[in-house]
């Protein structure tokens, strides 16, 4: 059976727009293209282009763009149609990162930080889809990369055919984004990639090459890795029997790649939209109101938009400015780990205990206590109680025929506090 019915009967696309009305809400597309080794299929129309996956290998984005066009132009949708294109897993490169200390919402602006050492491999700027915090158990998040220039290079592609590519995602994730819970492995002509998804959000991303399959030791390591996924919760895409949904309304914003001409025209419908909001509370004002508040209420609807504009522009600082705090509270753990400063101790010991005998010495987070002879031992302590480095300054134990054990504190070093701060369950 071909790949096209497969996926046809595999999946039940639930929209809540007529066809030819214009984009869903809740997807800001007018199309839903899934992307297979076999080729095209239109998720919303249920249409199908065949020959795209071969043509992958060359100019991926004139083809997709050109098998999309003769897709779309076969159901006479007016104007520019929005497309959300949903491409094999291979198309992302995923990494998972553990982020102890870093609230979710910096967590975006941690991992482009970190983008060159996470992927040193892969040159120019990447674009980041991840989800954090949905879990808040877990210490790591599986983020998935896709470099901008391929990114950028689509959206051209599909605007030189007359559409809008609105944005890209995983078909994998599509799919699992109808579940609660779900374990999805989608193969390919190159590439196998295990998906476990479980409450909104990717708890784990494992890809594997068919050329590495071929090596009798991976092909076991990922036989168990399969074994080890609950039975009945393998959902196998695009082959197998299972029986689910792909929800549009579902399809989760978060794991979406969106162009930069995506991105601007979005914001610019966020201002229109601002626009008409403030010409409606403008219009209201006038009929509630006397006609000489007009003007001050104009003032503070542009005001508002103004406002509204400058808290967008400042989200990437404000999102580097937590990262920069969650990062430093992070490293304070190390940081402000006490130093003891023994050479400085040592110097001070000598100034007081010259030219009696110290036997000898034991520091440990700040405690010292000291061993030796002395001829007056009483005045030994007298000196290191009157010296600024220590306090706390007590006989350890009964001194006799001149030899001595004293325990004393440092005055520089404070490990109560340290733990109080970072280790206060342990006090």
């Amino acid at each position: 059976m071909p790949d096209f019915m497969r996926w046809r009967q595999q999946l039940q696309v639930l929209t809540g727009r007529h066809r030819g009305g214009g984009a869903t809400p809740s997807l800001s597309a007018d199309h839903v293209l899934l992307v297979t080794d076999e080729g095209l299929y239109d998720v919303t129309g249920g249409d199908a282009v065949k020959g795209t996956g071969e043509a992958l290998a060359g100019n991926e984005g004139v083809s997709l763009a050109g098998a999309a066009a003769r897709l779309v132009r076969r159901q006479e949708v007016p104007g520019q149609p929005a497309i959300l294109l949903l491409l094999p897993p291979g198309f992302c490169v995923a990494t998972t990162v553990t982020l102890p200390g870093v609230a979710p919402e910096a967590v975006s602006a941690a991992l482009r930080l970190q983008a060159s050492t996470l992927l040193p491999g892969h040159d120019g700027d990447l674009d980041l889809a991840v989800n954090p915090g949905r879990d808040p158990d877990a210490l790591s998040e599986v983020a998935l990369w896709m470099p901008r220039e391929r990114l950028e290079g689509l959206f051209r592609a599909f605007q030189d055919e007359g559409l809008f590519l609105s944005a890209v995602m995983p078909r994998t994730v599509a799919l699992a984004a109808a579940q609660d819970e779900a374990h999805v492995l989608d193969t390919n002509r190159e590439k196998q990639t295990l998906l476990h998804w479980k409450d909104g959000a990717i708890r784990s991303w494992q890809q594997v090459s068919h050329r590495d399959l071929q090596q009798p030791e991976f092909a076991e390591q990922w036989r168990a890795l399969c074994d080890a996924v609950p039975s009945g919760q393998l959902l196998e895409w695009p082959h197998g029997t299972v029986e689910t949904r792909l929800i549009i309304s579902r399809l989760p914003p978060a794991y979406r790649f969106q162009p930069q001409g995506a991105q601007q025209l979005a914001r610019r419908q966020r201002n229109r939209t601002r626009y008409v909001m403030a010409a409606a509370a403008a219009a209201s004002v006038v009929v509630l109101a006397a006609l000489p508040f007009l003007w001050q209420s104009l003032q503070m609807v542009m005001l508002e938009s103004r406002l509204a504009d400058a808290r967008q522009a400042a989200t990437e600082a404000r999102d580097n400015q937590a990262e920069v705090r969650a990062f430093e509270a992070e490293w304070g753990l190390l940081t402000e780990f006490p130093e003891q400063q023994a050479g400085e101790m040592m110097i001070g010991l000598q100034e007081v205990i010259n030219p009696n005998v110290l036997g000898a010495l034991e520091l440990q987070e700040g405690y010292v206590n000291i061993e030796g002879q002395s001829e007056d031992p009483q005045r030994l302590l007298q000196e290191l109680e009157e010296h600024p480095l220590f306090t706390e300054v007590d006989f350890a134990s009964a001194t006799s025929n001149n030899r001595y054990s004293i325990d004393l504190r440092l005055t520089t070093v404070d490990f109560g506090a340290y733990y109080d701060w970072y280790f206060p369950e342990q006090r």
